[in-house]
């Protein structure tokens, strides 16, 4: 920047915080004093310390605070949607073929991020914590399903929406007294990190012997930039207001204190982690020190069935194993004809391939497909980007590993 371009920005960005910290002091009810310290202050990793700063007022799950909201309207609206009216009473069902009764199947495929998931013709590469909430809602709340298989091959990602999606798994076990319904995990090639964190409320975990399990353990990322940025030539002028303002930028080393507080950070967030597996395990023994098979750890479903001191799965099995399973959970005969309900629910490929005709990442996904296997190989190593970017918390394993 050339000195008059500093000076002007610099006058910008002084009105724009001094608007931004006025609001605030007014909103919260605060002097000018108090707020510019709290802000300076920050970031605040921890929920609670938001809490304690005044930032916020309290921390509530999305569903959670749908109920708040209902609550201040004190009961006096009642809101039907259309797609909840029962229309079955007026159907004639004498001809109708003999029901069969339903298990769910949830496809929980791919790094986990918040957000969609991204479909695609062999599966998603990333889990989207949205479409796999929906996905169990829907399964919980319909009545004609009566028990859910998550079906699950992660190595992990976000610790944010890993916990989302741990939310409506504890609903459908615990929670949502009047749509409690058996809930199997059941692991395929990876459930670590995150994706073993979706899987350690379920009623029954299920585990192939060779399926990578565990890695109960959390990274915490802020990304230096400066180095790579600087060879291409590129630099960038900051003018900043707030003591830590520029946290998120990846242009410089990180100070001190900033690491202190992502350590307390990730502390605070392993500490849940710990917390979530021993809470939803009930075979857990008295006074077990979860950290002999924490840490990051990860193991054969082999060995997390049978040769570890706490063990992170109930039964060795694979798909149809957990498919008979969750049958036999909710009542029926092993030999009872059922019908797979199959979530995330299929999307009409051909408006799909339109929609993403124009993406960068299916140009990307097109390309490369177009070169040599050797080279394509490693380029798989680029879908972990979105999935480190998305959260400045992961629980991810941190390597991958290939058998040929």
């Amino acid at each position: 920047m050339s000195n008059e371009m500093r000076e002007n920005y610099g006058e910008l960005l002084s009105d724009w915080f001094e608007i931004f910290i006025q609001d605030i002091a007014n909103g919260r009810k605060w002097d000018l004093g108090k707020t510019q310290n709290i802000i300076d202050n920050g970031p605040y990793f921890k929920a609670r310390d938001a809490i304690s700063s005044g930032l916020a007022d309290s921390v509530m799950y999305p569903d959670q605070f749908e109920d708040y909201i209902k609550s201040l309207n004190d009961k006096k609206t009642t809101i039907t949607k259309f797609d909840k009216i029962d229309k079955s009473e007026y159907y004639v069902h004498e001809w109708a073929p003999k029901k069969k009764e339903k298990i769910a199947i949830i496809y929980a495929v791919g790094g986990i991020i918040s957000g969609e998931s991204n479909p695609g013709p062999a599966g998603s590469s990333r889990m989207g914590d949205k479409t796999i909430m929906k996905a169990i809602k829907a399964a919980r709340e319909d009545k004609d399903i009566k028990a859910i298989v998550l079906r699950i091959d992660s190595g992990g990602g976000s610790a944010l929406a890993s916990d989302q999606m741990w939310r409506e798994v504890i609903k459908t076990t615990n929670e949502d007294s009047s749509n409690v319904k058996p809930f199997i995990a059941s692991m395929s090639d990876v459930a670590a990190s995150g994706g073993y964190y979706i899987a350690c409320q379920a009623d029954t975990i299920v585990a192939h012997p060779a399926t990578v399990t565990g890695s109960i353990g959390v990274i915490g990322l802020r990304l230096n930039m400066s180095k790579l940025l600087n060879k291409f030539g590129i630099t960038s002028d900051l003018i900043k207001k707030g003591e830590y303002a520029d946290f998120g930028s990846g242009s410089r080393l990180i100070k001190d204190k900033e690491r202190k507080k992502i350590q307390a950070s990730i502390n605070d967030t392993y500490e849940l982690f710990k917390n979530r597996v021993i809470e939803g395990r009930d075979d857990m023994p008295e006074n077990a020190n979860l950290d002999d098979v924490a840490m990051g750890r990860v193991f054969t479903g082999k060995r997390a069935a049978d040769d570890i001191s706490i063990p992170l799965v109930d039964i060795k099995g694979g798909f149809h194993d957990s498919i008979e399973l969750a049958k036999t959970a909710a009542g029926m005969e092993i030999d009872d004809e059922i019908d797979i309900v199959e979530f995330p629910k299929p999307k009409d490929p051909f408006m799909e391939l339109f929609k993403q005709s124009n993406s960068k990442m299916s140009t990307f996904n097109s390309i490369k497909t177009m070169l040599p296997s050797e080279l394509s190989e490693h380029l798989e190593i680029l879908d972990m980007l979105p999935i480190m970017m998305d959260d400045d918390m992961q629980m991810i394993i941190p390597y991958e590993i290939n058998i040929k």
